[in-house]
């Protein structure tokens, strides 16, 4: 009886560990040899999934290193519904791409390499996905983090061209705030708190804004939920709404504090004239700085299936984008950006929705969808609990990229965001079952 209750106690502790820290999945007790060279093996894959140096044909070293060890990693992580239904969708939807490429439904050209291109960067991500779920079978969410912010950071410090514009914004901003937040996560909401207040200054200084808002709303969700925690209240449906709707509240005249912040020229005179720019032209601050989604929208005119893997614009393509964007006195004509990297050979709608919209017809666009309310469901969900700003902060951040980053940048996080998710989504089901 003395050594069940002594097992009893250590399953117990173990599992509030992992209540605490959204820890490892592996089972109580698996601490054998073999089991720390696999872990070994999955702090590897992460860091090298971080890194996103290509090797051979735009394929990562992570990516390489996946195909390498698939027969383990599969046995693995393929008890995961989300392992699971991401490589089925990504099979799903590749297929549909190609069906569309078959199918010309608006007549375009096609080029081989760029549908490999744009299918080896989709597996890329896939591919650190499936290196995240399995270092969370043996690493805390706060670890994996960690090791995934340092691989970044290598993979920045590799690659300095991708950043010379700006090295915030393209190379540091992003892992530097990941590591600051999971360093943070056991010190308290207040240090959360003062980090991300930091880090939204760092964002605007470094003229970054919708890093900035993405950090400002983090912040807001996770003072509101630590209130509503203190008030006794958390966990409550109704606690979740109201902090919502306060959320959205607060937003509006932070956005506005900040809007006048900017223009005021404390970040910067350059910062300040492009906002200001904005502010007073037809589209307004959103669309004349994300002009894309109009465009897209006018590309749903002329091609309302999608188009397919490696569909190069036609002339009747740009025009219809043009005569979307002149709606908010856009002249593609005279705007190179839309000439040089958006129409350029292949679409580049800065949206991973929208890409995946081009590349893969409806069925991506759905999945791009169902990707974007799962991550706002886990964002939703953690106000029942005491909130963390790291996973506030993924969650917030690969939204925005859903609907305006891209794919061959952009996609990796929101897939690491979602495996996030769903080691969290784990561990509150397995509390609310034992509970």
């Amino acid at each position: 009886m003395a050594s069940d209750s002594r097992v009893l106690g250590a399953r117990e502790d173990h599992n509030r560990h992992a209540r605490r820290g959204f820890g490892p999945c592996r089972p109580l007790g698996a601490d054998s040899s073999s089991t720390r060279v696999t872990a070994l093996a999955a702090a590897a894959g992460i860091l090298l999934a971080g890194t996103q140096v290509a090797a051979v044909a735009n394929l990562w070293i992570s990516t390489i290193f996946v195909i390498a060890l698939a027969p383990v990693l599969l046995s693995v992580v393929w008890t995961r519904r989300l392992a699971r239904f991401t490589l089925v969708g990504y099979a799903a939807l590749t297929l549909s791409g190609l069906l569309l490429m078959l199918a010309r439904p608006a007549g375009n050209e096609y080029v081989a390499s760029s549908a490999s291109g744009y299918a080896v960067a989709v597996a890329n991500a896939v591919g650190v996905l499936l290196l995240s779920l399995w270092a969370l079978r043996h690493f805390s969410v706060r670890v994996t983090v960690i090791l995934y912010a340092f691989g970044l950071l290598a993979g920045a410090a590799l690659t300095p061209d991708a950043w010379l514009a700006n090295a915030w914004k393209f190379g540091f901003g992003i892992p530097i705030t990941l590591l600051t937040l999971a360093l943070l996560w056991p010190a308290g909401v207040a240090l959360q708190s003062a980090a991300l207040a930091a880090l939204t200054v760092a964002n605007l200084a470094f003229d970054s804004r919708s890093y900035a808002g993405v950090t400002l709303a983090a912040l807001t969700l996770l003072l509101l939920t630590r209130a509503f925690s203190r008030s006794g209240l958390r966990g409550k449906p109704s606690a979740r709404v109201i902090i919502l709707l306060m959320v959205g509240a607060l937003a509006l005249v932070a956005g506005q504090i900040m809007i006048d912040v900017v223009t005021s020229g404390v970040f910067g005179e350059r910062l300040a004239y492009r906002t200001n720019l904005q502010l007073t032209s037809q589209g307004g601050l959103f669309l004349d700085g994300r002009p894309e989604f109009l465009a897209t929208l006018g590309l749903m005119t002329v091609a309302p299936l999608g188009y397919g893997l490696g569909a190069v614009p036609s002339a009747a393509d740009f025009n219809a984008a043009s005569q979307a964007l002149s709606t908010i006195g856009i002249d593609t004509r005279t705007a190179r950006y839309f000439q040089e990297f958006t129409f350029n050979g292949e679409f580049r709608l800065h949206s991973i929705a929208g890409d995946f919209w081009a590349q893969y017809g409806w069925p991506g666009l759905i999945a791009a969808i169902v990707l974007l309310v799962y991550l706002a469901m886990n964002a939703y969900s953690s106000l029942a609990q005491d909130a963390s700003g790291l996973l506030l902060y993924a969650s917030l951040m690969s939204g925005w990229f859903i609907l305006f980053g891209t794919t061959y940048s952009n996609l990796a996080l929101v897939l690491f965001s979602a495996s996030l998710a769903s080691q969290v989504r784990l561990h509150t089901a397995g509390s609310v079952q034992r509970g």
